[in-house]
C-alpha cells in the first residue's frame, strides 16, 4: 500500500524527493529536495517538522542550495549526523555531468557551513546518496558509485577514510538500471538496510538486504512494494524505529509528479521482510 503524501506541493512545483529525518528537543525534522520548478533542472534541500511523524509543516526560511557560479546545480538526498552537539549534513551535489557528495555543518541548525575537510569527488565517478551510520566505533557512510554498487566508506571520528568495501551490486533482476539510496537500523543484532532498486528509467522499487556486521551484507527481497499503475516508482527510502513501529519514508512518481509518503508496520512484519 502506498498512503497519501505527508507534504502538499506548493504552485509550480512538481517533485519532493529523497527523505531524512533527525529528532530534536522531542520533535521530527524532516530534510529534502525540493525540485522547485519544471522548467529547469535545479534542487534545493527544504525543511519540515512534525511531532508526530504524520502531520507535517514545512520550515519556510530554511533553503540550502548551491551557491551561484558554483559547479553545482543541485542539492539533493540530504543525511544527517549529530557528533558532539555539532550537526553533519552529507548530501549529492549534482553537477552537469555527474555528481559529488559534499559535508555542511551547524550547531543550530539554522545555519549551515561548508565543511572542506571532507568531500567525495573523483574524476569519471559519480556519488550518490550518502548515508551514514555509527557501528562499532567507527562511522561507517554508504553511498552509491555511479548507481550500480553500494559502498562503504568507514571513517574514523575525524572523517579520516579508514577502509572502503563494496557491499551490493546491481545483479538483481530489478536492479539492472540502478541501485542506490542505502538506508539501515539495527534490530536484534542484525543491521537491515532497504535501498532503492530500479529495473529501467520508467520502474523503481525498495530491496532489502541484512548484515550483521554492517560490512558482509546479503540480499533478501526484491520488491516490497506492490506498486498499481497510477504509482510509477517508489524510491529512497529512510527508516525510522520508534517502540516496535517500524516506518518506511519514501518518496513515489504519481504521473507526472513526485512527493513523499509513508508506510508504517510493526516491528515482526517488518523483519519478515528479511
Amino acid at each position: 500500500k502506498i498512503l497519501n503524501s505527508i507534504l502538499k506541493l506548493e504552485k509550480n512545483e512538481y517533485k519532493y524527493l529523497s527523505p531524512n529525518f533527525f529528532k530534536n528537543n522531542h520533535k521530527y525534522y524532516m530534510l529534502f529536495c525540493n525540485r522547485k520548478s519544471s522548467k529547469s533542472f535545479y534542487g534545493e534541500i527544504n525543511l519540515a517538522v512534525s511531532k508526530n511523524l504524520k502531520n507535517w509543516k514545512k520550515v519556510s526560511n530554511f533553503v540550502l542550495k548551491p551557491e551561484k557560479k558554483s559547479e553545482y546545480i543541485s542539492f539533493v538526498s540530504p543525511c544527517v549526523l549529530k557528533k558532539n552537539k555539532v550537526y553533519y549534513l552529507f548530501i549529492e551535489a549534482q553537477k552537469t555531468k555527474g555528481s559529488d557528495i559534499l559535508c555542511f555543518i551547524s550547531k543550530t541548525l539554522k545555519k549551515w557551513t561548508y565543511y572542506p575537510q571532507f568531500k567525495l569527488k573523483k574524476k569519471y565517478n559519480t556519488f550518490h546518496s550518502p548515508f551514514i551510520i555509527k557501528i562499532n566505533n567507527n562511522l561507517h557512510l554508504y553511498y552509491s558509485l555511479n548507481k550500480k554498487k553500494i559502498i562503504c566508506l568507514i571513517l574514523d571520528n575525524d572523517f579520516n577514510h579508514l577502509k572502503f568495501i563494496a557491499c551490493l551490486k546491481s545483479n538483481l533482476s530489478n536492479a539492472t538500471y540502478t541501485i542506490y539510496s542505502p538506508s539501515i537500523i539495527k534490530l536484534n543484532n542484525r543491521y537491515l538496510m532497504l535501498y532503492s532498486a530500479w529495473k529501467n528509467k520508467n520502474l523503481g522499487n525498495i530491496n532489502c538486504a541484512h548484515s550483521f556486521d554492517g560490512v558482509l551484507w546479503k540480499k533478501t527481497k526484491k520488491n516490497i512494494f506492490d506498486i498499481k499503475s497510477h504509482i510509477k516508482i517508489v524510491s529512497e527510502p529512510f527508516l525510522i524505529k520508534i517502540k516496535n513501529k517500524i516506518y518506511i519514508f519514501f518518496e513515489y512518481k504519481k504521473k507526472d509528479h513526485w512527493n513523499i509518503g509513508y508506510y508504517c508496520l510493526d516491528k515482526s512484519s517488518f523483519i519478515k521482510y528479511f
